[in-house]
C-alpha cells in the first residue's frame, strides 16, 4: 500500500513539473494588451502602454506601434524577467493630445516566433473650453443699465459652467445673467458645446471703478478659463432746463390811488368833451358869419334889367 502510494505521488509530481515547465511554451499564442489611465484631454500629454508576457525567445524587442496604418516610434521600451525564460515586454508611446486625434486608432503589434498578434486602442478626445470672449462697455454711467456678453466655446462631451464675478472675487448673483447653450460637431467630429452668457448691471451713484470677470469651468476635464475687464464708472449729470421767466404781477393798487386815477380819468374825459363842444360851436359861429358876409356882397337886382319876353300880341 505504501509502495502504491509512493508511485502514485511520484507520477503526480512528475506531471505537475511537466505542466509547470510546459504551460508557457505549449499554451496558445500570447496576446498584447494596451492600457491608458484617465481621459485623453486636448493639450495634455498622454501615454499608451502596450505589454506582452511570453517565454518565447525573441532576437529583437517584439512590440511596435502604428497609427491608422502609419508606423510610430516608441517613446520607451522595457523588459522585465518574470521567472526563468518568461519575460514581460512593455512599450510606451507618449504624445500631446490634439483635437485632431479624436477617433484615431493606435495599434500595438507583437512579433513573436510563433506569429504576429495585435491590439488596438481608439482615442476619444475630451476638450476643455476656449478662453471666454468678453464684450461690452469699458465705461458705464451710474444709474444707467449696462450689458455685457461672454461667449464660451470649445468644450466637448459636456458644456462648461459659465459664471460672472467682480474683480474682488465675489460672485455675481446668477439672477442677473442668462446663459444660452448651443451644440454642434466640429471638423474633428467632436461634439462641441457653446454657451453665451448675458449680464445686466446698474451701478449706483457713488460706486467706484471695478473689475468684471467671466469664467468657465469644465468639470469633465477640470479646466477653468477666465477673461477680465476693468470698468470705469462715471456719474450721471443732471441737466436742468431753464424755465421761461414768469411775468411779474404789478403791485396791488391802493384804494386812494385808484380813486385818484379815476378822478383824473374823469377830468381828462370831461376836458375832452368840453374842448370838442367848444370846437364844434366855434365852427358853427364861423359858418354863420361867413354866410352873412356872402349875403352882403351879393349885387342889387335893380341894377340889372330883367329880360322880358316881347308881347306876342299884334295888330291884326
Amino acid at each position: 500500500m505504501a509502495a502504491f502510494t509512493y508511485r502514485t505521488c511520484t507520477f503526480v509530481g512528475v506531471v505537475l513539473v511537466f505542466l509547470t515547465m510546459c504551460v508557457p511554451e505549449c499554451s496558445s499564442q500570447a496576446q498584447p494588451q494596451i492600457t491608458a489611465n484617465g481621459l485623453f484631454i486636448a493639450g495634455q500629454e498622454k501615454s499608451l502602454v502596450c505589454y506582452i508576457t511570453t517565454a518565447e525567445t525573441v532576437n529583437n524587442f517584439p512590440l511596435t506601434w502604428s497609427r491608422d496604418g502609419s508606423n510610430l516610434t516608441a517613446s520607451e521600451e522595457r523588459t522585465v524577467i518574470v521567472a526563468g525564460s518568461v519575460k514581460n515586454y512593455n512599450s510606451f508611446y507618449k504624445f500631446t493630445v490634439q483635437p485632431s486625434d479624436n477617433e484615431d486608432t493606435f495599434t500595438c503589434t507583437a512579433n513573436l516566433p510563433s506569429g504576429t498578434t495585435t491590439a488596438s486602442w481608439t482615442v476619444y478626445v475630451y476638450k476643455g473650453p476656449d478662453d471666454p470672449v468678453l464684450t461690452g462697455p469699458s465705461t458705464v454711467v451710474s444709474d444707467v443699465p449696462s450689458t455685457w456678453t461672454c461667449v464660451v466655446d470649445g468644450s466637448s462631451i459636456t458644456a462648461s459652467n459659465v459664471y460672472w464675478q467682480f474683480g474682488n472675487g465675489s460672485r455675481i448673483d446668477s439672477g442677473t445673467f442668462n446663459n444660452i447653450g448651443e451644440d454642434y460637431r466640429d471638423t474633428n467630429n467632436l461634439e462641441i458645446h457653446k454657451t453665451t452668457s448675458t449680464l445686466s448691471l446698474t451701478v449706483s451713484t457713488g460706486a467706484p471703478n471695478f473689475g468684471l470677470a467671466c469664467y468657465a469651468v469644465h468639470y469633465d476635464t477640470n479646466i477653468q478659463k477666465m477673461t477680465n475687464r476693468s470698468i470705469s464708472v462715471t456719474f450721471t449729470t443732471v441737466t436742468t432746463e431753464m424755465a421761461p421767466p414768469v411775468p411779474k404781477e404789478p403791485p396791488p393798487i391802493s384804494l386812494g390811488l385808484a380813486v385818484l386815477i379815476g378822478v383824473m380819468g374823469f377830468l381828462v374825459l370831461a376836458s375832452i368833451v368840453v374842448i370838442a363842444i367848444y370846437v364844434k360851436r366855434n365852427r358853427q359861429d364861423k359858418g354863420i358869419i361867413n354866410r352873412t358876409e356872402d349875403a352882403d356882397s351879393l349885387p342889387d337886382d335893380s341894377m340889372h334889367p330883367v329880360n322880358s319876353k316881347p308881347s306876342s300880341s299884334g295888330t291884326n
